[in-house]
């Protein structure tokens, strides 16, 4: 929906799979590609209130602060 998606490079395949992570085999279609993380806030009109993206594959937004924003809204 949004685009988010890291294309691994066929260079580092070695790397997840050394790991045990086969990703073409995890994604069922055959391509190396991972999803960036992602956090989203959206209102009852369907209006992004608040974003969070990284493109560092292993970070989250903290659940805190969804907390927080989630107060703030109400």
């Amino acid at each position: 929906m949004f685009n988010l998606i890291y294309a691994v490079p066929e260079y580092l395949k070695k790397n997840y799979l050394g790991f045990g992570n086969d990703i073409e085999q995890y994604n069922g279609q055959g391509n190396l590609q991972l999803p960036y993380p992602a956090t989203y806030i959206i209102n009852q009109e369907g209006i992004i209130e608040q974003h969070f993206i990284s493109t560092y594959l292993n970070e989250r937004q903290n659940p805190q602060e969804i907390i927080d924003y989630l107060v703030k809204m109400s």
